[in-house]
């Protein structure tokens, strides 16, 4: 009796343990979180009148030529791809998925750094000057990006202090930086990670660090496209201005 009720006492608990263990990866299963995310950017494309792509072949990709300088590789794939109808295309948004591992450890979730990238076409393959801006964090910048600086404005210097910036010649930078682009790089105001704007000849990609399990993210997704889409206008208001 006395061993009946010791093998209660311990196969019980370790029974309802396994129970809990079990949802609990049912619930935050890595493939089960990817048919979530890839059902709701599926109904974020409908909802903008949208075209969808949940495997974004090669050929697809080539229709906007700023990923190509992106470097896609082994490494470094897209998924979700959310592209304007439109040919050839000026607004897309995707998935942005960078493996850090080769071999078996590129099974494990950690072992992949996923993001949230946007895309506006600028009306001009302008501005000559390709430059990307960071937005400082609480370690001061970004980590392992080489080259960076910071530039003053006279009318704006909450600029200097916010954002280090990476691209040359300097001089071009800051031709493109004018009061627009530099209030329209501000307008992102979601909690969490910080976008990077990079702005390049006929382009205006920005990406954000997203998260697999993230139930916002095609709220996040939204957000994105229009902060880029709102970067390329101010691009193009500053150089007609300049013109």
């Amino acid at each position: 009796m006395e061993q009946q009720t010791l093998w209660m006492v311990v196969a019980v608990p370790l029974g309802l343990a396994a129970v809990v263990t079990a949802v609990y990866l049912s619930i935050k299963s890595p493939g089960r979180a990817l048919v979530q995310r890839r059902f709701r950017m599926r109904a974020l494309a409908e909802r903008l009148g949208m075209g969808f792509c949940a495997e974004s072949e090669s050929e697809q990709l080539a229709r906007l030529p700023a990923l190509g300088r992106l470097g896609f590789d082994d490494r470094r794939t897209a998924a979700n791809l959310i592209v304007e109808r439109r040919v050839p295309p000026r607004f897309a948004l995707f998935d942005l998925q960078l493996t850090a591992f080769r071999g078996r450890l590129a099974a494990y979730p950690r072992a992949s750094l996923l993001y949230l990238a946007a895309v506006a076409g600028l009306r001009a393959d302008e501005p000559a000057a390709a430059l990307r801006v960071y937005r400082d964090d609480w370690f001061g910048g970004p980590i392992g990006v080489e080259g960076l600086y910071r530039m003053e404005f006279d009318d704006d210097p909450e600029f200097c202090r916010r954002y280090r910036l990476a691209g040359e010649p300097r001089e071009g930078a800051r031709a493109v930086l004018t009061e627009p682009v530099r209030r329209a790089v501000g307008g992102w105001t979601l909690k969490g990670p910080r976008p990077v704007v990079q702005i390049q000849p006929g382009w205006v990609v920005v990406h954000v660090e997203s998260d697999i399990y993230d139930r916002r993210a095609a709220d996040r997704a939204e957000a994105l496209l229009e902060y880029a889409k709102g970067i390329a206008s101010a691009v193009e208001h500053g150089r007609r201005a300049e013109a």
